[in-house]
């Protein structure tokens, strides 16, 4: 409005002169009359000045209003404070950041303002002082505190203006508020962490191929460093189990934007082979194009040999039950062949043509009856005789035996440790093991070669106990037996201790040796364990139980000359032949004998004859009530009564409850009357 009145007044003006001018000239002559005209041309260039001044401030207030909102707008907050660090001015963006709904109401609410921003009030000290010192920019990370109490971090760029007396007039700067980064970078970083740390191998390649990343668990499985496998290709790992589809496969599949998924055999650094469960998958860019591979694998080595070598303990379970069910069915019927054909000789004259072929069929029918014992002592089923054993005493005790049977052509180097354990163990059954592995190692040396014997203490922690299926925590003696021959390959590993299987040429081996070993350890509580390799030898390793009593005296008994008697004796035997022809042999010592074919006719019939009846002869398995539960109930009754078992093979529990509380013995089927009338006379006089 202003303006546009300005041309009107410069009109007005002008005829306000004019007439002045004239009226003047006419009344006081020409040098009065020019005043007026001074006086308007004054005022005219008053006017027009005041136009342009007024112009240039309300466009400086225009640039003030402009500069001011962006001021405000600004993504960061700026502020300007005393030198003491009082807030002078701030913008919009930074009172927002704090927590309040103006500038106006942070700079007014709060008369410190600067001060109670502060989450740290010595962060503020910090600052003030830096900014004192320096004549640059300094930057800083901070908490700052809002209206409401929460704390987040900021970013604060900030400067000190100084006059030139070096003090300083005020500060100024920026803050950026940076918690959304923080929390980013806290993930990357914790996303960062679990990658380095997992214990999955992480390998980033480049679109090509070329290893750009590993973490620990790469350096730790594989044996490469970072550094030597950085700019590599995942090549170095081939192991050439695989063919060249099976990488083609792969690599068609990756390249083409899909997650391959399979299983790898790759090679250490020092050559030993592994098993990954790998994940490969392709990185893609905006526009889809492939720009990093990333493969996540499992070493699933460790995880394969426990499943192998539980498979292999099921396997041999299930081998020695079969086994252990046939050799006691094949038990009873050598003990009626070998016992008939002993009463047949007894009868013939020394030098008649039948005794002698009878003779001969006795011999075959006992080596029938030590191919059962194995089956037996395989199958975990044979009679125990645990005694308190010192191993260096029961090797010592084998070495002049096994010198002769394994030959001049084999050294044999015995390393007994002086500490090695005491076990509870059956002395014949360890002479048996013993004896086992060392022919199987001659056997692998026809060349001739190094036999080593080493005992030793070893305790099995919960890391070894996890890497082997057979093993359990605690403390063993250990056995070792090595040789310098053939070795074994895997496949040939995988059955050495089933029966009847071996590598040696028809006639020349059962394939009973190991697996009765196997069988004798088991029975034992013990385990055994395998090293070799082929082409450079073999160690078996053999571990049985600590037991922390002192050792018993090692020796062979002097057996007592077979006698009869005229008491009264109980059998209980459900296979006829077997019960007839023990009952032959004990009648035709002088004994009388009263049979049952089960458990329930035993019991009546002892119940019959109770006051007569001097002991009772009972076989184990029997069909209703077995050997066990029918000596229970006769114990309850007659707890003296005394007792022999009759076993085609017996279980664990049978020697924990009887045998070890003296309450019975056991004598193994297929025995010679011998045995049977010298364990009758046994109990009898006990």
């Amino acid at each position: 409005m202003k303006h546009s009145m300005t041309p009107g007044l410069m009109i007005v003006g002008g005829v306000c002169i004019v007439i002045l001018t004239v009226w003047g000239w006419r009344m006081s002559g020409a040098a009065i009359a020019m005043i007026p005209a001074l006086i308007c041309v004054v005022i005219f260039y008053n006017v027009r000045s005041y136009r342009k001044i007024s112009s240039a401030r309300n466009a400086v207030i225009k640039n003030e209003e402009r500069y001011r909102d962006i001021f405000d707008r600004l993504p960061v907050g700026i502020f300007r404070s005393s030198a003491a660090g009082y807030f002078v001015d701030v913008n919009t963006t930074l009172a927002e950041m704090l927590g309040y709904s103006s500038r106006e109401d942070l700079l007014t609410s709060v008369r410190d303002a600067a001060m109670d921003i502060y989450a740290n009030p010595a962060e503020r000290q910090h600052l003030l002082e830096a900014l004192q010192l320096s004549n640059e920019k300094i930057q800083r990370e901070i908490v700052f505190k809002r209206k409401d109490g929460n704390t987040f971090s900021v970013m604060v760029t900030a400067s000190a203006d100084k006059n030139s007396a070096g003090d300083v007039t005020y500060l100024e700067g920026a803050v950026e508020d940076i918690s959304e980064w923080k929390k980013t970078e806290e993930t990357l970083r914790r996303l960062a962490a679990a990658v380095e740390q997992s214990g999955e191998i992480i390998l980033i390649t480049g679109a090509s191929g070329t290893i750009q990343y590993v973490n620990q668990a790469f350096e730790k499985i594989t044996g490469y460093s970072r550094k030597e496998a950085i700019g590599k290709n995942p090549r170095i790992l081939k192991s050439g189990e695989h063919d060249r589809d099976f990488y083609t496969t792969l690599w068609r599949t990756i390249s083409s934007g899909k997650t391959w998924k399979g299983r790898i055999i790759n090679r250490r650094k020092d050559g030993s082979l592994f098993t990954e469960d790998a994940t490969i998958s392709p990185v893609c860019d905006v526009s889809g194009r492939v720009v990093n591979y990333v493969a996540a694998k499992r070493d699933v080595t460790r995880e394969l040999a426990l499943e192998a070598q539980y498979r292999q303990a099921q396997k041999m379970e299930a081998i020695g039950r079969l086994t252990g069910g046939v050799a006691h069915d094949f038990n009873n019927l050598l003990q009626a062949i070998n016992g008939y054909m002993d009463l047949a000789v007894m009868d013939l004259p020394p030098e008649s043509r039948p005794r002698k072929f009878l003779e001969k069929s006795a011999k075959v029918g006992q080596r029938a009856a030590n191919l059962v014992q194995q089956l037996l002592l395989f199958s975990r089923r044979q009679a125990m005789q645990p005694k308190i054993l010192n191993l260096n005493t029961v090797v010592s005790d084998m070495l002049k035996i096994l010198e002769r049977i394994i030959g001049e052509h084999i050294r044999i180097d015995w390393l007994p440790d002086k500490e090695a354990g005491i076990v509870n163990a059956d002395s014949g059954m360890l002479d048996q093991v013993l004896m086992n592995l060392c022919v199987n190692a001659r056997d692998a040396m026809p060349d001739g070669g190094v036999l080593t014997i080493k005992t030793q203490t070893v305790q099995m922690d919960t890391e070894f106990c996890t890497a082997h299926a057979w093993a359990r925590p605690g403390g063993f003696a250990l056995i070792s037996v090595s040789d310098t021959g053939c070795g074994m390959d895997t496949k040939t590993l995988d059955h050495i201790f089933e029966p009847f299987f071996t590598t040696k040429e028809e006639g020349k081996g059962t394939g009973l040796g190991l697996a009765t070993s196997y069988g004798i350890v088991q029975q034992h509580n013990g385990m055994i364990d395998v090293d070799t390799v082929s082409g450079k030898g073999t160690t078996f390793k053999v571990y049985l139980p600590l037991c922390d009593q002192e050792s018993e005296a090692v020796g062979a008994s002097t057996e007592k000359p077979a006698a009869g008697g005229s008491e009264t004796l109980l059998l209980a035997e459900d296979d006829d032949d077997v019960r007839h022809l023990t009952r032959a042999i004990l009648e035709q010592a002088g004994y009388n004998v009263l049979t049952a074919k089960d458990g329930q006719e035993a019991i009546a019939l002892f119940e019959h004859h109770r006051d007569e009846t001097d002991a009772l002869l009972l076989d184990i398995v029997m069909p209703g009530l077995g050997g066990h539960e029918v000596l229970t109930r006769i114990h309850a009754a007659c707890p003296d009564m005394p007792a022999l078992f009759l076993s085609g093979y017996s279980e664990s529990s049978v020697h924990a409850d009887l045998v070890r509380q003296k309450k019975a013995d056991i004598i193994q089927k297929p025995y010679t009357p011998n045995v049977l009338l010298r364990g009758v006379r046994k109990i009898l006089d006990a």
